[in-house]
């Protein structure tokens, strides 16, 4: 069954038909408007729903975000025949960022037993990301020859729990 919909001027003809074409009746305006305002009412009804829905789907398809800690983040300034601070104090486990500037020339910084190791150029900025592993206090020493006092320059690491 089928609906066809003829305007002829200002008049609305309607016609159902099952395979046989039958003559068309005239509809008032008022009929024609009742239908399509029901149809938008029919509509707007399903707006929620689909809204509903989108946001559902939106967040269950999503993949899972987990909260992960941001990296501590240390600037250490390497400098003739210092790091400063001198000393730093980090807990097991939790991310960090080692951020070497050099004032002057090229320095580097190195722990053998983290198996962290970062070189800076002179005047310039470098990083290294890690998470400590193990607990104790770790001895770096300046990784590039930077002059006379190069092997007296150290930086204390302690690691807690």
């Amino acid at each position: 069954m089928y609906e066809v919909k003829v305007l002829v001027g200002q008049q609305h003809f309607h016609s159902l038909a099952q395979k046989s074409n039958h003559a068309p009746y005239p509809r008032s305006r008022s009929v024609v408007y009742r239908a399509r305002v029901q149809a938008e009412g029919e509509m707007m009804k399903r707006i929620p729903m689909l809204l509903v829905s989108a946001v559902l789907l939106a967040a269950f398809s999503a993949p899972a975000i987990v909260a992960q800690a941001l990296p501590q983040r240390i600037v250490i300034q390497a400098k003739r025949f210092t790091f400063d601070p001198g000393e730093i104090t980090l807990k097991k486990g939790q991310p960090v960022t080692l951020v070497l500037k050099s004032v002057d020339v090229a320095h580097g910084l190195h722990f053998r037993d983290l198996d962290v190791s970062i070189k800076v150029r002179a005047g310039g900025t470098a990083e290294v990301q890690f998470t400590p592993t193990k607990t104790g206090d770790f001895v770096g020493h300046c990784s590039v020859f930077c002059g006379s006092g190069h092997g007296s320059m150290t930086l204390k690491l302690h690691v807690v729990d």
